[in-house]
């Protein structure tokens, strides 16, 4: 899984993939954010490292940052869109990540683990 941007959300999120077994890469652009990161047990990379085989990828960054086409899940939690190509993208845009982000992130992180699901079993 990679989650792009580590705020809120994006802390919160990682932390819930982890537990639940997942492999978490993580991207930020700011050094000591990268480094907190590291700290906090995930792995850091950059966007040009991004593996091909990435399942499952989380905006939480309010602005196009994800400028490849893939064929992973992508799954939108921003109030801008951070994908360049807008196809196959899950909108959760909107969600009240600022004022409630341990809620926020559980509801996603349920939702998206319930649409991943039902998608397997499609």
């Amino acid at each position: 899984m990679l989650v792009l941007g580590y705020g809120r959300i994006g802390k919160y999120l990682s932390k819930m993939l982890k537990n639940q077994g997942a492999i978490v890469l993580v991207y930020a652009r700011r050094k000591e954010i990268k480094v907190e990161i590291e700290l906090d047990g995930f792995t850091s990379i950059e966007l040009d490292k991004i593996p091909a085989n990435i399942d499952t990828i989380f905006n939480t960054v309010p602005e196009e940052i994800f400028k490849n086409e893939t064929n992973a899940h992508k799954i939108e939690l921003a109030s801008k869109s951070g994908f360049k190509y807008k196809e196959n993208v899950i909108n959760g845009a909107g969600l009240p990540g600022k004022m409630f982000p341990k809620t926020a992130a559980k509801y996603i992180y349920d939702e998206i683990k319930t649409i991943l699901t039902i998608q397997e079993r499609t």
